[in-house]
């Protein structure tokens, strides 16, 4: 037997293997987009049905959105305020809460969330909604704090306290 005889024998085996690996990873790719396919269509049936399952109310979605506000701001709070013995929030930390808070929230708004109030509000109109209700509860909560944590106001409390 010839050598070339066994080389052409041997890349003619190789050259039909490639072929039935390529084969067998196409295959492959189409089971797993399959599957893919399957599982992202699961989640969408089980998120249609959580909404048909939830009760829709105003007032609750509002108040979960206004939950979730507070908690950044009791988060910027509690990490940059406190700590410092801040008892005047001035435009600039008003500003900074501000931006704190506004970057948070769309990382912690469920997608649940988001489809309930575009339920409620025009699609377009959403985000300029929470973006109110933001610089409302942040507006309030400057407000609050200044009044309850100046000392000059508090001084003056407790002597008026004090001589009743």
């Amino acid at each position: 037997m010839d050598v070339h005889y066994w080389i052409i024998r041997l890349s003619e085996v190789f050259f039909s293997m490639r072929w039935i690996w390529l084969i067998i990873v196409i295959l492959i790719y189409k089971l797993f987009s399959k599957y893919l396919d399957l599982l992202e269509n699961r989640h969408t049936l089980k998120s249609e049905e959580l909404n048909r399952n939830t009760e829709y109310s105003e007032e609750k979605i509002i108040n979960h959105l206004d939950y979730i506000i507070n908690e950044c701001i009791d988060q910027y709070t509690i990490f940059n305020i406190q700590p410092k013995n801040i008892y005047y929030i001035n435009n600039k930390i008003e500003t900074e809460l501000l931006n704190y808070v506004s970057e948070r929230i769309p990382l912690r708004i469920s997608m649940l969330l988001m489809q309930q109030l575009r339920l409620i509000y025009n699609e377009d109109y959403v985000a300029e909604f929470i973006g109110s209700r933001i610089y409302m509860a942040v507006l309030n909560f400057v407000l609050e704090y200044n009044v309850n944590n100046n000392p000059d106001q508090n001084a003056k409390k407790a002597t008026d306290a004090v001589r009743k």
